[in-house]
């Protein structure tokens, strides 16, 4: 079993041009403030071992990630996005 926690808080992230956004898709952009934070977890189980098999291996595996993230400062600096 593992469990992660994470928190990361950039004051000025680069991120790539969105075309989404206006942007033509390729290069870079400052996206201002950003805040990720979250949780992971993983689960293996292995059955073979818990039934006492010896020719056969059958695991089981699980994960859950839940990502809290936000722009946390203005990121508009000329009027633009």
């Amino acid at each position: 079993m593992e469990l992660t926690a994470f928190h990361m808080n950039f004051s000025n992230q680069v991120i790539p041009v969105s075309e989404s956004s206006g942007g033509i898709g390729v290069g870079l952009i400052n996206g201002g403030s950003t805040l990720h934070q979250g949780l992971e977890s993983a689960l293996q189980c292995n059955i073979s071992e818990m039934m006492g098999w010896t020719k056969t291996t059958l695991l089981i595996n699980s994960g859950v990630t839940y990502v809290d993230a936000h722009f946390t400062g203005d990121r508009i600096k000329t009027g633009k996005v």
